[in-house]
């Protein structure tokens, strides 16, 4: 039966069955050998031993991390990582060749069953096959087969397994890989952790070593300290031991003598302290008396100089024998002092020179602020207030100086500047805003301007600059970029105190493009944080640096670089010394013709105030007049205290006028009103001092203006200006006279203001009978005060009545009209003060307290005496009553 079925067979279908058979046994191909080499010569055994050796070196105590110390072989580490990573690499190598050779196998079986399965099943592979005789060998082959199939089957899921065992051993390795990566990296972060730690621990050390020599050369030096300081005093005891009688003289322990004079507003009725030797100097020894600053018409105010005290002239009975130490007090404010100092000017010679002064205390006046001078002779003194001076030098090497006013200001020279030591004097003039902002109020040639810097004043040993010297010089902002700057900290302020919540909306809720509001085309364009997009303001402005060629006069420097490092504070190049010098912020379409004049009307305006005139009548007196110029912002706080010294009487409106430091006034007349006095009306305006005169005035003609109750007339307010004209040269052949030409001074009025003066007339006509009087009957029950009574008070009076008259509220017309009734009477006086009393008992209202008004204005006006008089008599009529 098998020889019947064979020889069906071709000889290829018999190879590929002998084939099957030769696959069908078992391990026939892959002896002992493969399993332990592998295909490609790959040892399981010597990996498996490696790995474990692997193992017991990571675990030892030569890489343990609780051993980390700066001698960590790191170095041994990374290269056992590397070891292991290189055996991974060859371990993936072998897993993808088996991979590799297991896939083809597969497909080769695969082949193989399916070729098998198609000729047994086709007829067509066997045609001259008798079913019949071969049916026992036909079912042996298929059983043959089946076992093929199975043994494919499961050669199949061997090698599955095999695939998956390769992919996970092949993960494996790249995990293994990634944490020998990482492990290379901890190892070198460790490595570098250590050399760290190393040179941390090193710098500690020497930072320790450093302060304990920066300890022991302080204490060595502290010591060194001690040593000579116990030297320098034991040298300065010696010094004052021997030199005690030397120091006794000396002007700071020399007896104080103090010279009076009337009490002012600041003194304390001081004039002047001296100090002198006691061995050669007396009180009696100078004679000290104040001048009358009018008299002293060579007085000069130089650069804003200010006058704060009395002028004092101290002059010796005899000559002195030695030097005396003169202290003036000074009514400086505490204001000022921050950009002034006081200074004592001593007339020489006929002109006005500064002192070398100094600020001194005494305990018996520590209230009084006093400056001190040293005089030799016969001297008249006076204490003026200037701005501050600062004094300084710079060397070869250069320097850097600062004004003491404002810290701000500096001035900076390299080295190389100057070949000798050079000294230097600035002087800082503060341009105030409310000062720029009234020039561009009230001048029209102004307008170009925005602000200025402060006029500095600078005096220089020498001649020119090798280098050019840099100077920081404040000047405030252009007004548009201060205003934005501040809009934008408030701005930001603000959005820090209330944090705007921010809705968010849906996308779905959001309109469309075309639906969305459109902002209006006529609308303008808005800053957004301000509304500044609507007006002209520019932020573009220029800079100009301007010198002082004196007598008010001023050029623009040229070729000179300024610099804005801030936005207040600028930088300034000086090529060259220059003496006096401002810088001017303008707009851009300012010219130099524009800013020369600027300059010189802020000049000008610095050396102006803004000054008030006022005039006042005693309320007792209206022929009494007190004419005072002060300061504009000091107006309400002088109407209080004239009105506190009784000159009360006239217009409360101030007469503004624009006056300087000693410019004098005089006071006129025209109309019905004279001075009592035929002598001149002057006097000096000073800011600081009381600035005042007071005279009395009458009518030039009592028979004129019938038509009016009063006599008026004005008071002109004049400044005397004083215009020096050159002195006039000689005509060729002139001989006459042999003395030098003099300078010829004419005198001017400016004319200030005019005030009108009313007083009230009295004895207008000539004597007539007194008007009659319709009789009056005051009936009175509740208070003692009838006409018995004011008839008694009429008697006791004198001329306090009028100051009576005032505290009672009786108006001054009133009064005028009881003197023009009573100027014949023959009891003149009596009735007068009789009907003023009269006339406040009938308009006083019945619900007011009469013995309470009345006894007030008895105590205000002096007369204590008739005030108790009222009490007993009100104390005797409720006792009556009662």
């Amino acid at each position: 039966m098998t020889s019947n079925v064979t020889s069906n067979l071709t000889e290829d279908d018999t190879d590929e069955i002998e084939d099957v058979k030769m696959m069908t046994k078992e391990d026939t191909t892959y002896g002992p050998d493969y399993e332990k080499t592998g295909p490609s010569g790959f040892d399981g055994q010597r990996f498996t031993v490696r790995l474990n050796n692997f193992m017991n070196d990571m675990d030892s105590e030569k890489f343990s991390i609780s051993t980390m110390t700066a001698e960590y072989p790191a170095e041994d580490f990374r290269q056992l990582v590397v070891t292991v990573s290189n055996t991974l690499t060859e371990f993936k190598q072998y897993v993808m060749t088996s991979q590799e050779q297991m896939q083809k196998l597969r497909q080769k079986m695969t082949e193989v069953k399916d070729d098998i399965r198609s000729k047994i099943q086709t007829k067509a592979i066997y045609p001259d096959f008798k079913i019949d005789d071969g049916e026992t060998e036909k079912k042996k082959l298929e059983a043959k087969l089946a076992a093929i199939a199975a043994d494919i089957a499961k050669c199949t899921i061997d090698l599955t397994e095999a695939t998956k065992f390769s992919a996970e051993t092949e993960n494996m390795a790249i995990e293994a890989s990634l944490e020998a990566e990482k492990a290379v990296e901890a190892a070198k972060h460790m490595e570098e952790e250590a050399r760290r730690k190393s040179e941390l621990e090193a710098r500690k050390f020497e930072e320790e070593r450093r302060i304990i020599d920066e300890e022991k050369r302080l204490e060595e030096e502290r010591v060194r300290q001690e040593k000579e300081h116990l030297a320098e005093e034991r040298k300065l005891t010696e010094e004052k031991r021997k030199g005690l009688e030397k120091r006794i003289s000396s002007w700071e322990i020399w007896p104080s003598f103090t010279y009076e004079t009337v009490y002012g507003d600041y003194d304390q009725g001081v004039l002047c302290i001296i100090r002198g030797s006691p061995h050669c100097f007396e009180k009696l020894d100078v004679k000290v008396e104040p001048i009358d600053p009018l008299l002293e018409s060579n007085v000069t105010y130089s650069c804003n100089e200010e006058l704060v005290s009395k002028m004092v002239l101290v002059e010796p009975v005899d000559s002195l024998q030695e030097a005396v130490y003169v202290a003036i007090p000074h009514c400086m404010s505490r204001t000022s002092a921050i950009s002034r100092e006081a200074v004592i000017k001593i007339e020489q010679d006929g002109v006005w020179q500064e002192l070398p002064s100094q600020d001194v205390t005494f305990e018996e006046y520590k209230d009084l602020k006093l400056v001190q001078g040293k005089i030799s002779q016969t001297s008249r003194l006076a204490v003026f207030t200037r701005f501050k001076k600062d004094h300084a030098h710079l060397t070869k090497r250069g320097g850097r100086i600062s004004a003491s006013v404002d810290s701000r200001i500096t001035i900076s020279a390299e080295r190389g500047t100057f070949k000798d030591k050079t000294y230097l004097t600035v002087q800082i003039q503060p341009v105030d805003s409310s000062s720029i902002a009234d020039i561009k109020h009230k001048e029209t040639n102004c307008k170009w301007l925005l602000c200025s810097s402060a006029i500095v004043n600078t005096h220089w040993d020498a001649e020119s600059f090798h280098k050019p010297i840099k100077m920081t010089l404040p000047c405030p902002p252009n007004p548009v970029k201060a205003r934005k700057a501040a809009a934008m900290r408030a701005a930001k302020e603000a959005r820090m105190k209330n944090p705007r919540a921010v809705n968010v909306i849906p996308e779905e809720e959001k309109p469309d493009a075309e639906d969305r509001p459109r902002r209006p085309e006529t609308a303008s364009n808005r800053w957004y944080m301000g509304e500044y997009g609507s007006n002209d303001d520019d932020e573009n402005d220029k800079l100009f640096l301007l010198e002082s060629l004196g007598s008010g006069k001023w050029m623009v420097v040229q070729d000179v670089t300024i610099a804005q490092i801030r936005l207040d504070l600028l930088e300034i190049d000086l090529q060259h010394p220059i003496k006096r010098f401002l810088v001017l912020r303008t707009k851009t379409s300012a010219e130099e013709g524009h800013v020369k004049l600027i300059a010189e009307t802020i000049e000008c305006h610095l050396s102006q105030r803004s000054v008030s005139i006022l005039l006042k009548q005693r309320n007792e007196d209206p022929c009494d007049i007190l004419v005072q110029a002060v300061p504009a912002s000091y107006v309400e706080k002088t109407l209080h205290k004239m009105t506190d010294e009784g000159y009360d009487e006239g217009s409360n409106i101030s007469h503004d006028a624009i006056l300087s430091e000693g410019d004098v006034i005089e006071v006129a007349f025209r109309g019905n009103i004279t001075n009592d006095d035929s002598g001149e009306l002057k006097f000096v305006y000073n800011s600081h001092l009381k600035s005042c005169m007071q005279f009395y005035v009458t009518e030039v003609n009592k028979y004129l203006q019938k038509n009016f109750q009063v006599y008026r007339g004005f008071a002109e307010i004049n400044k005397v200006v004083s215009i020096v004209h050159p002195p006039e040269l000689k005509k060729d052949g002139d001989d006459s006279g042999t003395q030098s030409p003099r300078q010829r001074i004419e005198i001017k009025h400016q004319r200030l203001c005019d005030i009108l003066i009313t007083i009230p007339k009295e004895n207008i006509h000539s004597p007539t009978p007194p008007p009659l009087k319709a009789p009056v009957t005051i009936k009175n029950y509740n208070d003692p005060i009838n006409e018995d009574l004011m008839k008694h008070f009429a008697a006791d009076l004198g001329d306090e009545w009028k100051k009576l008259a005032f505290y009672l509220n009786i108006k001054r017309v009133r009064i005028q009209a009881i003197l023009r009734n009573n100027e014949s009477h023959e009891r003149r006086d009596e009735e007068t003060k009789f009907d003023m009393l009269m006339t406040w008992l009938k308009t006083v209202p019945r619900g007011m307290n009469k013995i309470s008004i009345l006894t007030t204005a008895l105590l205000r006006s002096g007369r204590r005496d008739l005030a108790e008089e009222l009490r007993d008599a009100e104390h005797d009529f409720r006792k009556i009553h009662a």
